[in-house]
């Protein structure tokens, strides 16, 4: 089971979702979106920088509202996971159509924060550091978002989200906030190219 903290971490991953509907709906324009990305990027990269976290006023905000939410990794110097999902958004957004990456950044926010959820609260059987029950409640919802994408077929979609999926089960070193929206971009890309 979570802890409060890692719950509020699943509930902003959960939140930034907002990024591929933003581009959906508010802003689907790729220059436009890729420039707000940048600028997303830059800060969230200043703002993970040790020296930057030395300002007095930085540092209260930091020690105040964000250390509780980050992992240790993160407050030791690693990368945040606010970071990687910009990063990862940034890129998914310059490399694939609009709809699909739309829909692998979807698969990032939504369906790995709910396997994660549904996994911590009701997981049982294990699979390397993953639940079976939280990576089909991630395919499950990620398969029911594609409505949102009626521009890829049913079967690319199910092929994507369970692409996916399969990569946030896999104890990769990789940093699943990029590599779920890359692959599971990449093999949908590849399967409407060749598949239709």
């Amino acid at each position: 089971m979570f802890s409060t903290y890692e719950l509020y971490r699943k509930l902003i991953h959960l939140a930034s979702s907002i990024i591929p509907l933003s581009y959906l709906y508010l802003f689907p324009d790729r220059t436009l979106m890729a420039k707000l990305l940048s600028i997303l990027v830059v800060v969230s990269f200043i703002l993970d920088h040790d020296y930057i976290q030395k300002i007095n006023w930085i540092k209260n905000i930091f020690t105040k509202y964000l250390n509780p939410l980050m992992r240790k990794s993160e407050i030791n110097g690693r990368l945040t996971g606010a970071t990687w999902v910009f990063t990862a958004s940034f890129i998914t957004v310059l490399i694939f159509p609009m709809d699909i990456a739309v829909y692998a950044l979807l698969i990032m926010t939504v369906s790995d924060s709910v396997a994660a959820l549904v996994g911590s609260y009701f997981g049982k059987i294990k699979i390397f550091e993953k639940t079976f029950e939280g990576t089909l409640a991630g395919i499950i919802v990620g398969i029911s978002l594609c409505f949102l994408v009626p521009t890829i077929p049913v079967m690319i979609a199910v092929i994507g989200v369970i692409t996916g999926m399969s990569v946030e089960l896999l104890p990769l070193r990789l940093n699943d906030n990029l590599s779920i929206p890359l692959v599971s971009g990449g093999i949908m890309h590849l399967a409407r190219t060749y598949i239709g």
